[in-house]
């Protein structure tokens, strides 16, 4: 990487071009904004060596990504002139290599190639996904090249760097995606079956906290859940207190953050970390949390998936479960923070977590 600039290299069959251009849009932010030159064939004018402008981007990239197809795998080019030096460096140099399967092939036919972890799964290619889906998994690719570029500038400047959150416009995190996974902060019992996609949970002061925070723009969580061992983990089916956390800050293990709750009967909104009064049968006491109002009722069945959508906006959270409002709260007005979830007193089964910008 020359004068502190993150060089992609973009390799594809023109059979792909429409999976081209929607990956560049995709790449503009990146361009644009962080100093990292995106690299295709489109950029070779008429009249230039083109093999030979080709080689030199080949040479000099950092990271290339590989829309593999059908057709990928037929071009000749790309299989004698394009791919050996590209595996080479991914194996001798560490350079990075994200293969995107963009429409069904025999990817094993290429053994180099198969080694390689693509970041969606080779049964789903992104013809066959949905449009949302298919946005998703470019999302991948620019987060993956992002990172990379901050793993380089590590490496190459004397600046100290600090452990605040990243904040990457437009960026998301999905929890069961395995590159976000390795990235999170982890208190307490977590395990990842990559297998079946499910992330279990479970114990008191288990958390699972996203790597960059979020509320500088409007943004949203959607989850499925299903939450088991009410009853072990619990004394009273209304003692759970699980719940999906956000505006999370930690200071030398004392975190604050607002947790949206799910008691077991209830559903609330509680802050966690500023010390309050509680008033109880007897006597005032002061406790490390508060609840913000009374909730609504909310009953949470053993093993019953549920679908979660939670949407920050400028003025409020608005709370859906499967596709249902369940609730509104007033958005707090200091909760800018890391996004996650909080098991306690019950086993949290995770089938999806993702984080979405809405900027």
């Amino acid at each position: 990487m020359s004068n502190n600039q993150l060089k992609v290299f973009i390799s594809y069959s023109h059979n792909d071009k429409k999976w081209l251009d929607r990956l560049l849009i995709h790449l503009k932010p990146l361009s644009r904004d962080y100093n990292i030159d995106v690299w295709s064939d489109k950029k070779i004018r008429p009249g230039s060596k083109w093999k030979v402008e080709i080689e030199a981007a080949v040479d000099s990239c950092d990271v290339a990504v590989l829309l593999i197809s059908a057709d990928f795998l037929a071009s000749d080019f790309i299989y004698t002139d394009e791919l050996p030096p590209l595996l080479r460096a991914a194996e001798n140099e560490g350079k990075l290599i994200i293969s995107v399967i963009v429409s069904p092939c025999l990817l094993r036919l290429n053994q180099k190639l198969s080694e390689i972890q693509a970041i969606n799964d080779p049964e789903n290619p992104l013809m066959s996904l949905k449009d949302n889906d298919q946005e998703i998994v470019f999302v991948k690719v620019v987060e993956a090249i992002f990172n990379r570029s901050l793993e380089v500038s590590d490496t190459t400047t004397t600046t100290t760097t600090t452990t605040a959150p990243i904040d990457y416009f437009g960026s998301n995190e999905d929890f069961l995606w395995f590159n976000d996974w390795q990235k999170l902060i982890q208190y307490g019992n977590w395990m990842f079956d990559e297998n079946n996609k499910t992330i279990f949970g479970s114990g008191v002061n288990a958390f699972l906290i996203s790597r960059q925070s979020y509320g500088h723009s409007e943004f949203e969580i959607q989850a499925k859940i299903r939450y088991s061992n009410l009853t072990l983990f619990a004394k009273r089916s209304d003692f759970i207190n699980t719940g999906i956390i956000f505006g999370w800050e930690s200071e030398q293990s004392k975190p604050t953050y607002y947790n949206i709750l799910l008691t077991g009967k209830k559903l609330l909104l509680e802050r966690v970390g500023n010390k309050a009064i509680v008033f109880g049968d007897d006597n005032a006491k002061i406790e490390n949390f508060e609840h913000i109002d009374e909730g609504v009722n909310f009953e949470l069945k053993e093993n019953f998936e549920y679908e979660f959508l939670i949407q920050f906006t400028k003025k409020e959270i608005i709370v859906l479960i499967n596709g249902q409002p369940i609730t509104t709260f007033k958005l707090p007005r200091y909760f800018i923070g890391r996004v996650g979830l909080r098991a306690w007193r019950c086993q949290v089964n995770i089938h999806e977590f993702i984080i979405k910008n809405n900027a």
